[in-house]
């Protein structure tokens, strides 16, 4: 949104229904529902800055042909399970 306050086309694509990724699951949990907010300024800003959100669309290769720079922000992994650690660990 920075690039796009200055003056830069800006695209933005998610490759889910909405944006903002593991702030849908956390502001689920008692106690959290602040990420309700951090997430709806963003979607504020978004409009506001006049931001290309393009949901649903995972990026592929020729989607980023058509841009000059491209900014690569693919969130976090999820953190394995303790069962699944565990097996991790074990190699």
């Amino acid at each position: 949104m920075n690039a796009a306050t200055r003056g830069h086309s800006v695209t933005l694509f998610d490759a889910l229904a909405e944006i903002g990724g593991q702030f849908n699951i956390a502001k689920q949990i008692p106690g959290k529902e602040e990420f309700y907010e951090t997430l709806r300024y963003y979607r504020r800003m978004i409009d506001l800055t006049g931001v290309d959100l393009r949901l649903n669309h995972f990026v592929n290769a020729s989607d980023l042909m058509e841009f000059d720079e491209v900014i690569l922000a693919s969130g976090i992994a999820r953190v394995p399970r303790r069962s699944t650690a565990s097996i991790i660990l074990r190699y």
